[in-house]
């Protein structure tokens, strides 16, 4: 139902228009329920004091005097003082099924409605619609059309001569000693004089018309064979006239669809990708005004110069922050637990395009060389911290004077490609010391390495904080108003002083752009201070290795034909019952479930960093700055855990522990589905103790699978492998069903997470309860030996006390 008061100057109606569906099995409806709501709205209409023209299509079959609900709805106008006007067919099939009501002694019916075919047609110009037309004049006035006052000069019929003699003759050219004030105002006052001599403003009401530019000449003659048809017709009433006229009117309906398509189009063409003037046209087409409302002002020059202190503030606080942005390491997260010396590269990745004259793609593709890097150094680590499982520290030594030598070497690059293969050279050196340094904490704490190794990776993170700030003063700035993403060559000068700025030009396709830098990038020194920190460390571990080494390899002379062949070593390197005391079964065991636990654990933790801010923002309409402090503040609680890790390694079990973690994990992500769907406040107090409890997961991994087996590097690489396998999958499978499924699919999806954290941490605690730890083995060992070595002395003094 429709109801709207139609106003036109001093006449006044309510017109509703009402469609009640035919009742059928699909949509459930039911007479008696109809005349019920009849009922209820008529009580409410026919006491306003507007008069009242009800229309529409109510799908009975009035002219049916007969049936129940004819006579029903008859009664129900009568007794609300109304009348139904229509009287013959309304439908194709012969049945009156539209209304016009009004009041019973209303004026506002000028004629009686008339019943006519209407010739609809589709879009196409075929013809459709199964009802005729009703036609009625009403008692107002006509609208008149709207009027528009207009002022404007009529400067071509100046003339050249008169306004050149006014002016040379004018004050502007007498007093040109007087303060520039008194200038402006003069030469304001004067030409504003003169111009309204020459060419005064008129004003001028216009008559607004729509626009018919579509209107053809085919239209034209279309339209009038129309009504000469629909003439003859009704003059003659004849069947074939009826018919004549039908085929008119598709043919003219067909004829104005395709002058409004063809001139519209046109139109959309000569405009091109000009956004403003199609923005315009589709403001027309929709009948928008073009209305310019300004505030409320008693002086416009007072309101200009507001305008101009707005906008010069707007730029002034634009180009602050542009400023702000280019100073500062917003491509870094600084709560990264997986990049130490190599975090420079993304910090200073503006900088990079400059120094390899490229762009965004190139140099992210070359700093995603780093990951492979990273493979390969796990690859390589892991068999070499087995094999030469003494020199963790030398390793250790050499991967960072390595990456450091790397590292000052990567600035200098003059193309995309040296600099890619620089940072894979680093990211090997990355996974080397990854492995060989988790190696020493479980070899120096044994059993009690859990907390250590939480210290040892929150270290990461602060390594990834510190690096963004040291490099943060030599970053170039750009003006704030340009931009070198688009560059495909830059070629620099270099100015002498830092304070001076550096023009730089950058040369595309189709033109040649200045790029002025308000600052030069210093990069090199950036890297050179980092690196010098990377290789000062290594004096650190060459001193542990050879001046405290405790344990030192002896060669002993092994018999040929007990000798192990370069093939059974290596096999025996990979075995998993090299781990596991000979124990094959256990191992494999073992093994499986720290891959499929690491699968997830890494997993998770990617899916939550990576998808908090843009679920924050999709979901719950948080701003930019929101979602990014959201993010922080993940990334805090996730280094508070790792920092706490510290005392609960220390004085709680690791299989408590990772129960402990693992549970947590499990009822935040519950806590979130439930709460955190619509509640802002859930969503950021949940993601504390998520931050808290996913942190915790990868050290607590690593202790707990050098508590059951002795963690090689082989099983550190084992480890690896399976978070970064993890984390790719993760990545992918929620990023298909957020973008098809929804938003909600991230919390389903870290429901599932916590569910296989829970599901995989008990499998692994019953295994563990079952095998028992490795130090505890060891002491049952070492017990049984003893006891074997005194049986042996008891049986020494029996003989002796025999032999006496």
């Amino acid at each position: 139902m429709l109801e709207c008061n139609v106003v036109v100057l001093k006449n006044c109606f309510r017109l509703c228009v009402i469609y009640r569906p035919p009742p059928s099995r699909t949509n459930k409806l039911k007479n008696s329920t109809f005349f019920e709501e009849w009922s209820e709205f008529l009580d409410r209409l026919v006491v306003t004091p507007e008069e009242l023209v009800i229309t529409g299509d109510l799908n009975f079959h009035l002219d049916n005097k007969n049936n129940c609900d004819t006579r029903k709805f008859q009664e129900t106008l009568r007794d609300h003082g109304l009348v139904q006007h229509v009287r013959g067919p309304t439908h194709n099939h012969g049945h009156t099924l539209d209304v016009v009501i009004t009041r019973e002694n209303s004026l506002i019916l000028k004629t009686v409605p008339s019943v006519q075919d209407p010739s609809l047609c589709d879009r196409k110009g075929n013809p459709s619609g199964d009802h005729l037309a009703l036609f009625s004049a009403l008692e107002i006035s006509k609208p008149p059309r709207e009027r528009k006052e207009v002022t404007y000069r009529k400067l071509r019929n100046i003339s050249t001569d008169d306004i050149i003699h006014d002016l040379v003759n004018s004050e502007i050219f007498q007093n040109q000693e007087r303060p520039l004030e008194d200038l402006v105002n003069l030469y304001s006052t004067e030409l504003s004089s003169i111009l309204d001599k020459h060419a005064p403003l008129i004003s001028k009401n216009l008559i607004l018309r729509p626009n018919t530019e579509w209107y053809t000449d085919d239209l034209r003659v279309a339209k009038r064979n129309r009504r000469k048809a629909e003439r003859r017709m009704r003059k003659t009433k004849l069947t074939i006239h009826r018919q004549m006229f039908r085929e008119s009117c598709i043919t003219t309906n067909q004829l104005l669809i395709k002058c409004k398509k063809d001139y519209f189009s046109s139109k959309i063409s000569e405009i091109g990708h000009d956004q403003k003037q199609l923005h315009r046209l589709t403001n027309d087409l929709m009948g928008n005004k073009r209305e310019i409302f300004l505030p409320e002002h008693e002086d416009d020059k007072l309101l200009a110069d507001k305008f101009c202190e707005f906008f010069v503030g707007k730029i002034s606080i634009i180009r602050d922050s542009l400023s702000t942005t280019n100073t500062s390491s917003s491509d870094s997260n600084p709560m990264r637990a997986d990049i130490k010396f190599e975090e420079i590269s993304g910090t200073t990745q503006k900088d990079l395009i400059i120094k390899t004259n490229s762009d965004y793609e190139l140099v992210s593709r070359a700093i995603s060389g780093r990951s492979f890097g990273y493979f390969i150094g796990s690859f390589i680590g892991g068999p070499l911290v087995d094999k030469l499982g003494n020199y963790c520290d030398l390793m250790i030594a050499i991967s960072l004077d390595g990456a450091a030598i790397a590292t000052i070497i990567a600035p200098y690059s003059s193309n995309v490609g040296m600099l890619g293969v620089l940072l894979v050279i680093g990211g090997t050196f990355e996974g080397v010391i990854n492995i060989a340094g988790q190696k020493l904490i479980l070899n120096l704490w044994k059993r009690k390495a859990t907390g250590p190794l939480h210290i040892l990776h929150f270290g990461f993170g602060m390594g990834s904080f510190i690096v963004p700030q040291i490099a943060n003063p030599f970053l170039a700035v750009l003006a704030p108003s340009l931009d070198i993403t688009n560059a495909s060559s830059i070629n620099g000068t270099k100015s002498p002083f830092v304070i001076d700025p550096v023009t730089v030009t950058a040369t595309t396709t189709n033109n040649t752009i200045a790029v002025i830098f308000l600052k030069e990038s210093k990069i090199e020194s950036a890297y050179l201070i980092v690196s010098i920190i990377v290789a000062s460390l290594s004096v650190v571990f060459f001193l542990y290795q050879f001046c405290n080494r405790t344990t030192v390899y002896t060669h002993v002379h092994v018999p040929g034909e007990i000798k192990e062949s370069n093939f059974r070593k290596a096999v025996k390197l990979v075995d998993p019952a090299t781990c596991a005391d000979g124990n094959r079964c256990f191992g494999v065991q073992i093994f499986l479930l720290i891959f499929l636990y690491f699968f997830n654990a890494v997993g998770g933790e990617r899916m939550y960093s990576k998808f908090i801010r843009s679920y924050a923002i999709d979901k719950h309409k948080f701003s930019g700055d929101d979602g990014s402090l959201i993010n922080t503040t993940f990334w805090i609680c996730f280094a508070i855990g790792r920092l706490t890790g510290l005392l609960t390694g220390r004085f709680i079990p690791v299989r408590i522990l990772i129960v402990i973690e693992a549970s947590g994990v499990l009822v935040t992500a519950i806590l979130l589905e439930i709460f955190a769907r619509e509640n802002d406040l859930a969503l950021w107090v949940l993601t504390c103790p998520m931050g808290f409890f996913l942190s915790q997961l990868f050290p607590t991994g690593i202790g707990w699978g050098d508590f059951h087996v002795e963690f090689t590097g082989i099983a550190i690489t084992f480890a690896l492998m399976g978070g970064a396998l993890g984390g790719v999958s993760y990545l992918w499978v929620l990023g298909y069903l957020y973008e098809y499924q929804g938003y909600d699919m991230f919390l389903h999806q870290l429901v599932f997470y916590g569910g296989c954290m829970m599901f995989f941490t008990i499998i692994m605690t019953i295994v563990g309860i079952k095998h028992g730890g490795r130090f505890e083995r060891d002491t049952e060992r070492h017990t049984d030996e003893n006891a074997v070595e005194l049986d042996e002395l008891d049986e020494d003094i029996t003989c002796i006390n025999d032999e006496a």
